[in-house]
């Protein structure tokens, strides 16, 4: 919150708290859950795991992956990308000549692309993507694609694998079974919010995970059931943002960013290191968008998920000089 009492935005949206109806109006299956995504996307396999780190991990699991297998992953990865991958494999974001699989992040839902050699496995990173109802989730010749919840819809928790094949999904959910579920390991994460020390130990042990906790999934279904009306409140969102004099011309198509990477002003950046109503700072992004041609530049970061509105908006293009929006 800021010091008026206005929430704070970051990079994705807060976290809803659980309902007393999450906890106490029975637990659906993984499957239940699956079969509402597959509603959704219904050119894949989704499964459902206990977060997106959960997610990626079995799938190097699945794909036979060990200790000596090097993964290619994209300059400035986040901590917990290189702390899940160094659980089973070795990453590495210099040359991608010799690597076994490479995980592509499609930066705050900003598609971008890589070449590797024949044979490589590639992993589509699309954790903060806001894919339109109906539409084609994987992008490449990948056979997975990650999804973050929280990143997304705003769960507790809830990561998922977008799968090619049905077998592949299969492969997953029978790693999942064994993994099982961890009731200690979902309170710590609904209370990591509030509490730093929940967060350490959540954070440490959840990559290895695979269900989700009980009531998580009850919220992951309900907030699911309004999945339409939230990408169209974001499209037009964004749709509005695109008619402003700051921001024009900015494309999107069936799917939406949770970021806008801005350029600002060099004398203006302070206005995006100090707290505000935005509080992500600076960071780095592939203006290229593609790999090994990579260009890093420092953007501002303007969130448009679902916490955010036009007046918010509005608010920090007051503030700061933003010179435009990286473009297509």
């Amino acid at each position: 919150m800021t010091k008026g009492g206005h929430r704070r935005h970051f990079l994705w949206p807060a976290a809803e708290p659980l309902t007393p109806g999450d906890w106490v109006l029975g637990s659906p299956s993984s499957g239940a859950v699956e079969e509402v995504l597959f509603s959704l996307f219904p050119e894949t396999y989704p499964v459902l795991f206990s977060s997106g780190r959960a997610a990626l991990t079995a799938v190097l699991q699945v794909l036979g992956l060990g200790r000596t297998s090097k993964v290619w992953i994209p300059g400035f990865s986040s901590h917990c990308v290189i702390e899940s991958l160094g659980r089973f494999c070795m990453p590495t974001p210099e040359d991608g000549s010799e690597v076994s699989a490479a995980l592509i992040y499609h930066q705050w839902g900003w598609v971008h692309k890589a070449t590797f050699a024949p044979g490589t496995h590639v992993i589509e990173d699309a954790v903060d993507t806001l894919f339109e109802p109906g539409s084609k989730v994987l992008t490449t010749t990948s056979s997975y694609v990650l999804w973050s919840l929280p990143k997304v819809i705003g769960s507790v928790g809830g990561g998922v694998v977008f799968c090619r094949r049905s077998e592949q999904a299969d492969e997953l959910r029978e790693l999942r079974r064994r993994r099982a579920c961890s009731n200690v390991q979902g309170w710590l994460r609904a209370a990591s919010a509030r509490s730093s020390t929940a967060y350490l130990y959540w954070n440490g042990a959840e990559s290895l995970h695979g269900e989700l906790q009980g009531a998580h999934r009850s919220q992951v279904l309900r907030l699911l059931g309004d999945y339409g009306q939230l990408y169209e409140r974001c499209r037009q969102l964004v749709h509005e943002i695109t008619t402003e004099a700051s921001c024009p011309g900015l494309p999107f198509t069936d799917r939406l960013p949770s970021n806008l990477p801005m350029i600002v002003a060099a004398d203006d950046a302070h206005h995006w290191r100090t707290p505000g109503k935005f509080f992500a700072g600076l960071r780095s992004f592939n203006v290229n968008r593609s790999w090994p041609d990579a260009k890093w530049v420092k953007v501002a970061p303007l969130p448009v998920h679902k916490d955010v509105s036009l007046a918010d908006i509005r608010d920090v293009v007051k503030r700061g000089k933003l010179e435009g929006v990286i473009r297509e």
